[in-house]
């Protein structure tokens, strides 16, 4: 989703690439988990990070939050837009 949204892109460049050293969470046991995970990501005009809370329910991801935080001006890109059910 980061290496596709327009204003990522226009931030941070194309093409983007994902660092190696992921941090945070990840649980998981059969068909039921979650994860929150913080993901270093670069692009040609700079670097940022991706943040990723999901659950996986009946065997199924699901993102509860997701966005990309532009190291140099801090800004927060949100990637997951929710509407009241």
């Amino acid at each position: 989703m980061a290496s596709t949204n327009e204003v990522v892109l226009d931030s941070l460049g194309y093409p983007i690439e994902s660092g190696w050293f992921i941090s945070g969470h990840l649980e998981f046991s059969g068909h039921a988990g979650n994860a929150s995970l913080m993901i270093p990501i670069r692009g040609p005009k700079g670097v940022g990070t991706l943040y990723v809370d999901a659950t996986k329910s009946v065997g199924l991801w699901t993102y509860t939050a997701m966005a990309v935080e532009i190291d140099k001006s801090k800004h927060r890109i949100n990637l997951v837009t929710f509407s009241p059910q």
